[in-house]
C-alpha cells in the first residue's frame, strides 16, 4: 500500500483491537497469541507478526493488513478455502488428539527442530501424522 494511501493514525487507532489468546498448545516458547485487529472500511483484518522477525518483515504484513482492510478486493470466486491442519511440537502420543480438532483437513504442517526436543521427536511426531492421516494426507 503506497504512502498517499494509508489510513490516517487517529482512523486506525480508532479501529484497533488488541487481543491475547491461549494457546491449547505451546507454539514458538509462547502460551499465548497477540494480535492486533483492524475493522476496515473493506473488513476486518489481522497483523499478528512472531517478535523474533525483523521490523522489515514485520512492515510487509502490516502493508498487506491495512491492504486487505482499506482496498475493496477482488470478488470471492468461491465460498470456503481449505486449509491445512498445524501439528506443533507436541509428543508423538498427542499427534492423533491434535488432528482431531482440524476435520476434514487432507494436508498437517508438522513442526521440527523445537528447542530441547530430538531429531527422534520429530520423526515420531512425522509417522504418526503418517499413520493418523492415512497415505492420501499430505505432510509439509
Amino acid at each position: 500500500m503506497d504512502a498517499a494511501a494509508l489510513p490516517a493514525l487517529a482512523d486506525l487507532r480508532a479501529r484497533a483491537h488488541v487481543v491475547s489468546l491461549p494457546l491449547v498448545t505451546r507454539f514458538r516458547g509462547v502460551d499465548h497469541r497477540e494480535a492486533l485487529l483492524l475493522d476496515g472500511p473493506e473488513g476486518w483484518t489481522e497483523f499478528s507478526p512472531f517478535l523474533e522477525y525483523d521490523d522489515a518483515e514485520a512492515a510487509t504484513w502490516l502493508s498487506a493488513a491495512l491492504d486487505f482492510g482499506w482496498r475493496p478486493q477482488p470478488t470471492p470466486v468461491r465460498a470456503a478455502v481449505p486449509v491445512n491442519a498445524t501439528v506443533p511440537a507436541v509428543a508423538a502420543a498427542d499427534v492423533p488428539t491434535v488432528l482431531a480438532r482440524f476435520d476434514g483437513c487432507r494436508t498437517a504442517k508438522v513442526k521440527v527442530a523445537e528447542i530441547g526436543q530430538t531429531l527422534a521427536d520429530d520423526v515420531a511426531r512425522v509417522r504418526t501424522v503418517r499413520a493418523t492421516m492415512g497415505p492420501e494426507g499430505r505432510i509439509r
